[in-house]
């Protein structure tokens, strides 16, 4: 289900990517996410990309787990955050049902095509223990396009995104809105679901 093309572009530009992402700090949104889980939660990073976020909940106590489909990505994750990431798509998630206390998912579901993130959170909920919590962030939009750089993107509004949260089986949903990000005014949705 992932798109190669954008899976290509991750594994050929991990460390420069990493690079990119190390200055826009999720901290605060972690700190929110962690505030709805126990102490010591189990906690997967689906599509933790270059592994800043799977670092940062691994310091905060979680039992942290981070996921990517780029192999690329994948070691650097492992090698920054000194944590296991398995290499799989957020469409088939390789873990057993209610694994997880909590699922950070920090601009992974964007990657997927509107007709396959009803499947990734499906997925998300199998392996979310009652009560758990998920969080996502996508960009805020209408249709898809490919980048320059070849990645493929999937831009949602927010009413939408809530009904596939519900769709899928979270009922408490919440969003939030900035442009935290963003260079070039573009707007994201995060929510916190369970």
């Amino acid at each position: 289900m992932s798109d190669p093309q954008t899976v290509h572009f991750y594994d050929e530009n991990a460390a420069r990517y990493a690079g990119f992402t190390a200055g826009l700090s999720m901290t605060q949104q972690i700190d929110q996410f962690l505030n709805q889980l126990s102490s010591n939660a189990r906690v997967l990073d689906l599509g933790c990309g270059s592994g800043r976020d799977l670092k940062y909940l691994a310091e905060r106590g979680c039992d942290a787990l981070g996921l990517d489909i780029s192999l690329g990505l994948a070691r650097h994750a492992a090698a920054f955050a000194h944590r296991p990431v398995v290499v799989a798509d957020i469409a088939q998630l390789p873990f057993s049902t209610g694994s997880f206390d909590g699922i950070w998912a920090s601009a992974s579901f964007l990657h997927l095509r509107r007709g396959e993130m009803t499947d990734g959170l499906l997925e998300a909920r199998r392996i979310i223990r009652p009560r758990g919590t998920l969080f996502t962030s996508l960009k805020m939009g209408e249709g898809e396009s490919r980048t320059s750089d070849q990645r493929f993107f999937t831009y949602v509004m927010p009413d939408e995104w809530e009904v596939m949260l519900r769709s899928a089986g979270f009922r408490d949903v919440r969003l939030e809105f900035d442009q935290e990000f963003s260079k070039n005014g573009e707007k994201w949705i995060r929510a916190f679901a369970s």
